[in-house]
């Protein structure tokens, strides 16, 4: 059956009757086909500068504004009803002015405003009803233009704004999209505000894949998306403020990869992310704080890796995960604080694999992982703060690969299996590092060369504290401004002494010998001075000097040589002139210098005699008996010296 059409000069006579002629004729031809097309009503603007097609009733048929060029002025659509069929407006051309579509009723029809042109215009479609009809705004056009969608309500067909330039504010709060895809591929927003603002989505993708939001502030406040996948991959936000509070997301992923967020602040404070997996993969969040906190993700997987944290601050405060990994792997931090504290990881993995934290604060105060592990491979950490005070872990594994002036503080932290502490070798530097009430139901490996003193006091372990491979150099400061300032150093922090002596009980406790022989050296370093009187400070620092308290064997040795050498030729010195050669002479100053640094061999008694007689003639003087009782007594300390070193040194 052939459709029939009213268009031409016969429509426009008809509209110009006003809306209650136009509804009277329509009601009687419901499906006719309407059509404008190609109209110019630039020219049909009443007294006021209106056009108007308020409370028109539109039928059933094909409603065809095709190419119609409205002008410059107000055009009033308020109020009208469309009927279930297809609503053309491609091509469209609406001038500066105002148009308003508020309150309309659309039907079940297709609406096309594919590459409409709004410039310099402000469009409302407040309070509109959309039908199951698939809303086309592709390539449409609101150059400098203010659009309004508040309070409107979307049937389940698709709605199209891919490649549309929008205007400079855009308000969509407390509008309801159906099932359909809702897609603003490649669309750009103006510079002013774009709103979102409890905004209901169903359960179709929603789409803003490559979308430029501008240098204006984006709220998506309160707004609630469907089971459909989400994603914002590479869109692009400016410096305004960007809000994604208290959004609910659904069953489907999330994805922020490639976004670029901008400089202004990023703000998803309690939203909750749904069941999906989250991507913000590659994502760059530009400068400003960053808020999670108080957020809730379900069971998916949550990927940052090689995201870009500028400058500012970066909070999970109190947000909750379930058992998805969260890998912050490649992901790179810049200055701010960074803070994971109150957070519930659940059964969750949390990996920072070659993450760079750069400078700040990083704060896992209070965390809890349930059976959940946290993973530190080759991170660097620059002058940062670590604390895991009062923490909680199932697995620690802790492996940087940069850790420079930084701070470790995990007091009061408890590991359920295992803790790996691995320190790296540029933490000589390292501040501070402390484990005091710690509690670790598993093994603890903690390792490497640390120029201060860690704190493990208090620490309560069901298995072995490994220390084997950790190194600490006691930090002393000059007591007094004398010549010799390394002999009458002092600890810098008095509490050094304690916590070493922590350390040599843990050793101790592990069979560790060497490992106990240097902390209780350095444990004695920190006492001299400060806990010990004068005279056992002089003893321990002549103990330190001469042995390394029993540590070393070569250096003692080294000194008895010297012993021996230097009373060999005091002896020669001292001997009378005699006709004897000067090699017997020689000879019998070492022979009698040997005999006694080494009393208790066989033959040294007689050694000695002979010596003795041949230098002296059996009559040695003063000064030569009191040169070989000081050799004896040093002989022997250096003597015992050497053999605690030989036991410290083999002793099983």
């Amino acid at each position: 059956m052939h459709q029939k059409v009213l268009d031409g000069d016969a429509i426009l006579k008809l509209w110009r009757k006003g809306s209650e002629k136009w509804n009277e004729w329509v009601r009687l031809h419901p499906a006719w086909t309407l059509s404008f097309a190609g109209a110019d009503f630039s020219k049909e603007y009443d007294a006021e500068g209106k056009i108007s097609f308020a409370d028109f009733y539109f039928g059933a048929g094909t409603i065809d504004f095709s190419s119609v060029h409205f002008g410059d002025g107000n055009i009033d659509f308020s109020r009208s009803i469309f009927g279930n069929g297809n609503i053309i407006l491609h091509r469209s051309n609406f001038g500066s002015g105002v148009t308003l579509f508020n309150s309309v009723q659309f039907g079940n029809g297709d609406i096309d405003f594919s590459q409409a042109n709004f410039e310099k215009n402000t469009i409302l479609f407040s309070k509109c009803e959309f039908g199951d009809g698939n809303v086309n705004f592709e390539r449409s056009s609101f150059v400098e233009s203010r659009l309004s969608f508040n309070n409107c309500s979307f049937g389940n067909g698709d709605v199209s704004f891919i490649s549309a330039i929008l205007a400079d504010e855009v308000d969509v709060a407390d509008t309801k999209f159906g099932n359909g895809t809702i897609d603003f591929t490649d669309a750009v927003f103006g510079g002013s505000n774009v709103n979102f603002f409890a905004t209901n989505f169903g359960v179709g993708p929603v789409i803003f894949e490559r979308t430029a939001f501008g240098n204006c502030d984006v709220s998506f406040f309160d707004t609630k998306f469907g089971d459909g996948h989400v994603s914002f991959s590479s869109a692009t936000f400016g410096s305004g403020k960007l809000s994604f509070s208290k959004v609910v997301f659904g069953e489907g992923n999330v994805d922020f990869s490639n976004a670029e967020l901008g400089d202004g602040d990023k703000n998803f404070l309690e939203t909750n992310f749904g069941t999906g997996n989250v991507y913000f993969v590659d994502t760059n969040f530009g400068n400003g704080n960053i808020s999670f906190s108080a957020a809730e993700f379900g069971v998916g997987n949550i990927n940052f890796s090689n995201a870009f944290f500028g400058v500012g601050d970066v909070s999970f405060v109190a947000s909750s995960f379930i058992e998805g990994n969260i890998d912050f792997s490649e992901a790179i931090f810049s200055t701010g604080n960074k803070s994971f504290s109150n957070v519930k990881f659940g059964d969750s993995n949390l990996i920072f694999r070659n993450t760079d934290f750069s400078s700040g604060e990083v704060n896992f105060f209070r965390s809890i992982f349930d059976q959940g592990d946290i993973f530190f491979f080759t991170t660097k950490f620059n002058d940062c703060k670590l604390l895991f005070d009062h923490a909680r872990f199932s697995t620690l594994s802790f492996k940087p690969e940069t850790f420079e002036n930084g701070q470790f503080v995990a007091e009061g932290m408890s590991v359920e299996k295992i803790a790996i502490i691995q320190f790296p070798p540029s933490s000589q530097n390292v501040k501070t590092c402390s484990l005091k009430g710690a509690s670790f139901n598993g093994p603890v490996f903690l390792s490497g060369s640390l120029t201060i003193v860690p704190d493990l006091r208090s620490v309560q372990a069901t298995h072995q504290i490994e220390l084997s491979e950790l190194k600490v150099k006691l930090r002393r400061v000059p007591r007094t401004k004398s010549w010799c300032k390394s002999c009458f150093s002092i600890a810098e922090d008095p509490s050094d002494a304690a916590r070493l002596r922590r350390l040599k009980e843990i050793a101790e406790t592990n069979k560790d010998h060497q490992a106990a022989l240097r902390f209780s050296a350095n444990e004695n370093r920190a006492r001299r001075w400060i806990e010990a009187s004068s005279l056992s400070s002089t003893l321990d620092l002549t103990f330190d000097i001469f042995s390394d308290y029993g540590q070393k064997i070569l250096r003692p040795f080294m000194n008895l040589l010297a012993i021996s050498g230097s009373s060999a030729l005091l002896y020669k010195l001292l001997a009378p002139v005699t006709e004897h050669p000067q090699e017997n002479i020689w000879g019998h100053a070492a022979t009698l210098a040997a005999s006694n640094s080494l009393p208790f061999l066989p033959q040294s008694s007689s050694l000695r005699d002979d010596a003795i007689e041949a230098l002296y003639c059996n009559a040695p003087s003063l000064l030569v008996d009191a040169i070989m009782i000081g050799q004896g007594t040093l002989s022997f300390i250096f003597l015992f010296l050497i053999g605690l070193g030989l036991r410290n040194r083999f002793r099983l």
